[in-house]
């Protein structure tokens, strides 16, 4: 698994450094395109979904029964630091609360992000992906920062620089599994895997509406995105 993980960031280190590589601006065949996109992107969600992984294995193994059963013995100082820090990073207060971490604590569907990813950076080519690589339009009201061309007055967002794609997807799978506009999604995926059921873009999509002011047609959009270009291969 390490060596999978090793050989994906030497794939992607070149097009991590400097946002999209100048070849893929120079592609006009759309079809190739949007392949590209998705061979780009693709690896490092994959990447950022294998870290959340990483978190949840430690969540589950911290409730595990035999755990909680010799609580005092195995709660080490290492697992206790750790547990703190999970529990800062997903934004929960209640430190033993189990249902929240692993409500919390989940991978995203990749058919779902390479969708939003298309929709928010027009396959690459906004602005923001170019200058800030920002790839799903995540703002900040702090910290680095590019204010909106038609930025309403009195409105302070700007939105936010990225030292790399992969901090961007990073930081969008962290919103997702954070943020209180999307308790929706995160309560549909818990219960839907809860009752081992699947879990895609196309199901998590009706639950964000709250994601753009578009509301339902954006739903709307990101299930055509998601069809129209075949993402439910992606099954994770």
């Amino acid at each position: 698994m390490k060596k999978y993980f090793f050989i994906m960031i030497l794939l992607t280190s070149t097009i991590i450094a400097n946002g999209f590589p100048s070849w893929y601006y120079e592609i006009k065949d759309v079809k190739i395109k949007k392949a590209k996109f998705i061979e780009i992107l693709k690896p490092m969600i994959d990447l950022a979904n294998s870290q959340i992984e990483e978190d949840k294995k430690f969540i589950r193994e911290f409730f595990s029964k035999e755990f909680l059963l010799n609580f005092n013995k195995k709660m080490t100082q290492d697992k206790k630091i750790n547990l703190l820090k999970i529990a800062k990073k997903y934004g929960i207060e209640k430190l033993y609360n189990r249902e929240d971490f692993f409500k919390k604590i989940d991978t995203v569907p990749v058919s779902l992000a390479i969708a939003q990813a298309a929709i928010e950076s027009a396959w690459g080519n906004s602005r923001f992906t170019k200058i800030a690589n920002n790839i799903f339009g995540q703002w900040t009201f702090k910290g680095k920062g590019v204010v909106p061309k038609n930025r309403d007055s009195g409105k302070k967002h700007k939105i936010k620089i990225f030292d790399s794609l992969q901090d961007s997807i990073t930081g969008y799978l962290l919103n997702l599994n954070t943020h209180f506009a999307y308790k929706e999604f995160r309560d549909l995926r818990y219960k839907t895997k809860s009752q081992n059921k699947k879990f895609d873009g196309l199901i998590a999509s009706k639950t964000l509406s709250m994601y753009a002011e578009t509301r339902e047609e954006y739903i709307r959009l990101l299930k055509q995105v998601i069809t129209k270009n075949n993402l439910l291969i992606y099954k994770k």
